[in-house]
């Protein structure tokens, strides 16, 4: 068994992408253009630090603290447990987070939203939770489909859209951000 190297800024993506080469998928087209700040990549690893105890967990990440880019590294890292949903719930965060996947760690990302429909192959997918939370559109991806879910704007998943798609996907490793966590009143949304 190979031993992985030394955490570094640079190495969460070199390590997804020799990931890639020993599962003979595809390797990203680009060099990583962004590297972690030290308190981007302590973030990251606190994530895979809590993840080795817990299979959920909450984070909540400073507007401004480059989101976008430790999702990107988180992914690239979790591609060699198995493929990895990005839930979001508005245009533009969807499509935030698939460019900063591509310009961050050089992966690409299908998007499952309206008449968009994510391969079943691709590795990454980011969806709209408006449109996976519809059944015809969550039953395309079988319950032990991914390994791992992301939820931006996590402080919008106790809705029952959201608690669907985690019951779905029960198995798989879930990491919630926000920049808001504050208590919620009720389950509705």
């Amino acid at each position: 068994m190979k031993t992985p190297p030394p955490q570094s800024s640079h190495l969460p993506a070199l390590e997804s992408i020799e990931s890639l080469k020993e599962l003979g998928r595809p390797l990203p087209n680009s060099a990583p253009a962004f590297d972690l700040r030290p308190y981007q990549q302590q973030a990251v690893d606190g994530v895979f630090a809590a993840w080795a105890e817990v299979n959920r967990v909450l984070g909540v990440v400073p507007t401004g603290s480059g989101k976008n880019i430790k999702i990107a590294y988180i992914a690239a890292r979790r591609i060699r447990a198995g493929r990895v949903l990005i839930l979001t719930h508005r245009d533009e965060l969807l499509d935030q987070t698939r460019d900063k996947i591509i310009r961050a760690v050089g992966l690409s990302a299908d998007k499952e939203k309206a008449d968009d429909y994510a391969s079943l192959e691709s590795d990454i997918v980011v969806a709209s939770i408006q449109t996976l939370s519809r059944r015809n559109r969550l039953s395309r991806f079988p319950p032990d489909h991914f390994a791992t879910v992301i939820i931006d704007e996590a402080h919008h998943s106790v809705a029952a859209s959201y608690v669907g798609i985690l019951e779905r996907f029960e198995s798989a490793k879930v990491l919630g951000l926000t920049a808001i966590l504050k208590r919620l009143p009720s389950r509705s949304a």
